[in-house]
């Protein structure tokens, strides 16, 4: 499927997660190019998730501890998506690793002070190791065998906020309810916006202190966010799955969804109907002075 020539999207700079597609057009293919023009010897695999995105194969016998993880069957469709070099060696009796992982921690301070990170599940969820490969996949910079980077790069974070006090600005940043109400509008999209606003530019500042060659002049389009991308029409993944060519296949992943949401309905239900969620484990890092 090429998304341009179906107009899934347009080459634009527009920094909306909804735009990530560009990231492919405007930097990795040319990071690409470079990279076989500078190491030949490198062999490079390109995989098109849209090929499982438009089978129904993809989602008929998918067990719920995989389809539960994601709101959307894009997501879905981007995990079953593999090497066919990972594959090939396998059959041949070889140890294939596969590294996936992630470039920065989960950090956050309370009202009194304390630094914690956590670790991100986001790693585990979105590669999840394939049934021929069950030991091959790598989760860089996540491990528990393994916490020590994640851990040193917060521990940079919390000295550079204790040099630099007023970055925290950034991440202690708060809604203005009455602002937000005479703008009018609806008052619980502009939360959202405000909010995924606020948890980009962290994220930017994260990134600009623990790289000293971090280029924010590279595109990047910010990180999806599934409170507001549920809003219709701002959704990397709604613009997919409302083509055409993705209803029918969209149908075979509601009807599976929903026959395993029947069976764990009521048992792992709040009152009003939400499943309970656990929090995630927070680290002690530091005190910021």
């Amino acid at each position: 499927m090429k998304f341009v020539d179906n107009n899934f999207y347009s080459i634009s700079r527009s920094k909306s997660s909804s735009n990530f597609l560009c990231e492919w057009d405007l930097v990795i293919k040319w990071d690409l190019i470079n990279l076989r023009k500078n190491h030949p010897d490198i062999r490079l695999e390109i995989v098109d998730w849209t090929d499982s995105l438009l089978s129904a194969d993809t989602f008929k016998d998918a067990a719920f501890d995989k389809l539960q993880q994601f709101t959307f069957m894009s997501n879905f469709a981007r995990i079953y998506s593999h090497s066919l070099v990972e594959r090939e060696m396998v059959d041949k009796g070889l140890k294939v690793g596969v590294i996936y992982g992630i470039d920065k921690p989960v950090v956050e301070f309370d009202d009194n002070n304390d630094f914690y990170m956590t670790f991100s599940d986001t790693a585990t969820t979105m590669s999840m190791p394939r049934i021929y490969n069950p030991h091959g996949t790598e989760y860089f910079y996540w491990s528990p065998s393994l916490p020590h980077l994640p851990f040193e790069q917060a521990y940079q974070v919390l000295q550079h906020l204790n040099l630099r006090p007023m970055d925290r600005l950034i991440f202690k940043r708060t809604l203005d309810k009455s602002l937000l109400e005479s703008l009018g509008g609806d008052l619980n999209r502009r939360e959202r916006e405000l909010f995924h606003a606020k948890f980009n530019d962290e994220n930017n500042l994260i990134k600009s202190i623990l790289y000293a060659d971090y280029d924010p002049s590279l595109f990047q389009a910010d990180k999806p966010m599934r409170s507001l991308d549920n809003f219709k029409g701002n959704t990397k993944d709604i613009v997919l799955e409302t083509n055409d060519q993705i209803l029918e296949v969209k149908k075979v992943w509601h009807g599976q969804w929903l026959s395993w949401l029947e069976q764990f309905k009521g048992k792992f239900q709040s009152p009003a109907g939400w499943f309970d969620q656990c929090r995630t484990k927070r680290f002690y890092v530091g005190k910021l002075t």
